[in-house]
């Protein structure tokens, strides 16, 4: 159920027209229908995979529960950690990765005569994202950090049908709390809900869905595109993959704060990005912090010297890469943003400045570099990005080959630039140069003042007239 489709705002008026039946009802009661609502979001898509979650959810809850009532016997509690790491993943590489490594198996050992067998199934949707989230609750419970949750609010945690198929990756930590909360519809929170779906509905809609048929196009058939045509859809691709991710997160965030709940923010306006150490502080935020506190930390991070720091920032990317996706193009792609932050962080060094002078929350205040250096920075770190984003999109290492050689020999061959392109590069590079403030976003989009249902409305109107036909299912979705 896709959250641009008419079968979704039907879904979505039934849900909160019940939570508003069910006000005066006990928060035990609201809790079950939304629990229930989200199973059927779920098993919308493909009911049997439902199992699944089911099985992750009760492995997990009964993990934690285990590991907390033994949390001074450290060989026990470890025990049922592994249970469920082993289980969650146990369950992810089979259904993501086995044929990958199969595949692998069969190249590397020249098994083409008696090959060994692959299986045929089938990606169940939001896999990789669930997972990441019932695995930060135990590692959370192990670590002291958190306590367990009882049943139904750790359910409803796991399978929450705002941010489920796609992130943002919430922790037990941000939503658990929330819980204890009353579950109540009010007006602050639908209006301003309602602005972040619509924004989110935007970029998804008529900026990535039209940029998508050029992209598409083109990293379909790169062999018969001219060097031109190839370096303008990777450009198209780059613009595309963040107006439909961070799309899909403004309205999983906005569908969240409308219910009550509040996510925390996954993109923070990245291709403003200096370097790669920023670029990760500002893409995909929630999927950063969770490699960063679960993966990098567990592998050591930067406490046993230089070398193994560097070491542990490649291994966190690779497998960074492999968590998109089974394919090589996925683990090189990791391995180069896995390169290039250990040798940011070498420079670093050299010129004696500490990681920590880069904070998440400065990034809206430059440094004191001149206007120059800062543009040169953006535009040679949006290079990179650009250079990896093909081993991100290309159908395989093959076509990556043939778009490179194609950008690097000034190929000949069809020269096609879709109208989508002209209008929406000229409109993200005046967005690139304004300042940003969410105070001024929200008085932009004030629903209550004429100018900012006037916004809201101009959006709707451009997303019925200029949207393309047909809906277009959310690029992490496969993930």
């Amino acid at each position: 159920m896709i959250f641009s489709s008419i079968d979704f705002l039907i879904f979505i008026v039934i849900v909160l027209f019940t939570i508003k039946r069910l006000e005066h009802n006990s928060e035990s009661s609201k809790k079950i229908f939304l629990l229930l609502a989200s199973y059927f979001f779920y098993g919308y898509w493909d009911w049997r995979f439902l199992s699944l979650i089911l099985i992750n959810t009760f492995v997990s809850y009964y993990s934690g529960r285990k590991i907390q009532q033994n949390e001074n016997q450290y060989r026990i509690k470890k025990l049922f950690l592994m249970l469920n790491i082993v289980t969650s993943l146990g369950i992810l590489a089979v259904f993501k990765y086995y044929n990958f490594f199969i595949e692998s198996i069969n190249t590397v050992f020249s098994l083409e005569a008696n090959p060994l067998s692959s299986l045929d199934i089938i990606l169940p949707l939001g896999i990789s994202f669930y997972t990441f989230q019932t695995l930060s609750y135990t590692i959370d419970i192990y670590r002291g950090k958190i306590k367990p949750a009882n049943l139904l609010d750790f359910s409803l945690f796991v399978v929450f049908f705002p941010q489920l198929v796609a992130g943002p990756i919430v922790r037990a930590a941000e939503f658990l709390p929330q819980l204890k909360n009353k579950i109540e519809l009010t007006f602050p929170h639908f209006k301003a809900g309602l602005v972040l779906f619509i924004i989110g509905f935007t970029k998804k809609s008529l900026l990535a869905d039209s940029l998508s048929i050029y992209a598409d196009t083109v990293f379909n058939a790169p062999h018969l595109f001219d060097s031109v045509t190839l370096v303008f859809a990777v450009m198209a691709y780059s613009l595309q993959i963040y107006f439909d991710f961070s799309g899909y997160s403004d309205m999983a965030i906005g569908l969240g704060l409308i219910l009550g709940f509040h996510f925390p923010k996954n993109f923070a306006y990245p291709y403003k990005a200096r370097n790669i150490t920023e670029f990760w502080r500002r893409w995909h935020l929630t999927l950063s912090r969770w490699l960063r506190d679960y993966l990098y930390i567990s592998l050591g991070g930067n406490r046993k010297g230089t070398l193994r720091t560097y070491l542990n920032l490649f291994l966190t990317m690779t497998l960074g890469g492999l968590w998109h996706g089974a394919s090589l193009n996925f683990v090189v792609w990791g391995m180069l943003h896995g390169m290039a932050l250990a040798l940011h962080k070498v420079y670093l060094g050299i010129i004696k400045v500490n990681i920590n002078d880069y904070p998440e929350q400065a990034f809206t205040e430059p440094r004191a570099v001149t206007i120059v250096h800062h543009f040169v920075s953006i535009t040679i770190t949006y290079i990179f990005l650009c250079i990896t984003w093909v081993f991100f999109r290309a159908n395989s290492f093959d076509d990556t080959y043939n778009i490179f050689a194609g950008i690097l020999s000034n190929t000949t061959g069809a020269h096609w630039v879709h109208i989508s392109f002209y209008f929406i590069v000229p409109l993200f590079l005046f967005w690139q140069m304004v300042p940003h403030n969410e105070n001024i976003r929200k008085k932009v989009f004030n629903l209550e003042s004429y100018s900012g249902f006037t916004a809201c409305s101009t959006l709707v109107v451009l997303i019925v007239l200029f949207s393309p036909t047909g809906l277009s299912p959310f690029i992490y979705f496969q993930f």
